[in-house]
């Protein structure tokens, strides 16, 4: 789930959510660990994947896609 929801929804769901359009939804860069979705561009990263206090490592990845929303 995006930052600030703790529940888990399909990809699909979270498009419609979203008002991601059905044409660009399988061109989005996306990060998955593990089998978890930690981050899809335009939409921000997963709760579970968001850094906190008991947070003891940080990746950072810049993401410079033309056509495509950064995060």
């Amino acid at each position: 789930p995006p930052v600030g929801e703790n529940s888990t929804k399909s990809l699909k769901n979270l498009f419609n959510e979203e008002k991601t359009p059905p044409a660009i939804r399988g061109q989005l860069p996306l990060l998955e660990s593990d089998g978890k979705i930690a981050w899809i561009s335009g939409i921000g990263v997963s709760e579970h994947f968001r850094v906190n206090e008991s947070t003891q490592n940080v990746l950072y990845i810049e993401v410079n896609v033309g056509g495509f929303l950064n995060d």
